[in-house]
């Protein structure tokens, strides 16, 4: 796995062959900020790709307004397979409890036999349930999705 605090880090991930890019960003329907002051395109990372570069073939971001078709479509052109990310603003109680979850089940939940793909559907059902049952009856959250792309 790869975080990706920095545009380098985030650069870096289209080179390695990890199986997991977890993106810590600021993001819009088109843009990213990464870092303090970088900010990378859709459409920047749309030309990587065409010249053959990938990221891993899961992205988990907790990056605001992260699901969203511009990025589905970026993504799915750099070789990403899932995304889990939210449509909507994510504060940092929301990123830091989503993280906990989906950490916790990917990492504590082994599944022999069972592919990186496969794993990582499982612990996002697991960590759902557990983000969603943490948050009062009521209460606005930002909601995680999973989206095979």
């Amino acid at each position: 796995m790869i975080r990706a605090y920095r545009a380098t880090d985030l650069f870096s991930s289209l080179t390695h062959a990890d199986d997991i890019l977890h993106l810590i960003a600021h993001a819009n329907g088109t843009e990213l900020q990464v870092g303090a002051k970088t900010r990378v395109s859709a459409s920047e990372l749309k030309a990587l790709a065409a010249k053959g570069l990938r990221m891993p073939e899961v992205v988990v971001s907790t990056a605001c307004k992260f699901d969203s078709k511009t990025w589905h479509d970026c993504l799915a052109n750099l070789g990403v397979k899932i995304l889990i990310a939210a449509a909507a603003s994510v504060s940092p109680a929301n990123l830091a409890a989503f993280d906990m979850a989906f950490y916790s089940a990917l990492l504590t939940q082994v599944r022999k036999g069972q592919e990186t793909l496969e794993r990582v559907r499982a612990s996002f059902q697991l960590a759902e349930r557990y983000y969603g049952s943490i948050h009062a009856v009521g209460t606005s959250y930002a909601r995680f999705k999973l989206t095979d792309l």
